[in-house]
């Protein structure tokens, strides 16, 4: 039986015959004592190729909520979630039709390089601020969407992930 990477060993024995009866020391199966067979050193082999090569695409999948996380937490995103339901549902009680196509139109001029007080410049002044909150947020989040596809396609090219700058919003 394989030596090396006793842990990924056991849990790849384990994972070809799940709930198999062994006995193990230091992280090694000592004992075979399922009545099912035991899998060949060939058999394992594969099984833990298999297992680290997923393990390394989960690692650049976390790295890149990571980067995410890093300038965008989990508590700001989930904070901005509670702001866009309320501020949506306000302008939709308002009458402000299609909202949800302007808040994209004016966050994605905003990367195209148009500031802020720009982008909302047209908006209503009583309406202003919530129309602010909705655009941040949704700048915001098209920075998380881009690192994303960044992080994914990086990951397709066997490269490392180049992430544009989290957005400086005036």
């Amino acid at each position: 039986m394989l030596n090396s990477k006793k842990i990924t060993v056991v849990t790849a024995i384990l994972s070809l015959v799940p709930n198999a009866k062994v006995v193990c020391i230091g992280g090694k199966i000592t004992q075979w004592l399922d009545d099912r067979p035991q899998p060949s050193d060939e058999e394992i082999a594969e099984k833990v190729a298999e297992l680290e090569a997923q393990a390394e695409i989960e690692a650049k999948y976390k790295a890149i909520e990571d980067a995410i996380y890093k300038f965008y937490p989990a508590k700001q995103q989930a904070q901005d979630e509670k702001w866009v339901s309320s501020f949506t549902t306000k302008l939709k009680a308002q009458g402000v039709a299609d909202l949800e196509v302007k808040i994209v139109d004016m966050a994605t001029s905003f990367f195209s390089g148009t500031n802020l007080s720009e982008v909302i410049a047209d908006v209503d002044d009583e309406q202003k601020p919530l129309f602010e909150k909705l655009v941040k947020v949704g700048i915001r989040t098209e920075w998380a969407e881009l690192c994303v596809t960044e992080g994914k396609s990086a990951i397709a090219e066997n490269r490392e992930p180049v992430y544009s700058e989290f957005p400086v919003i005036n």
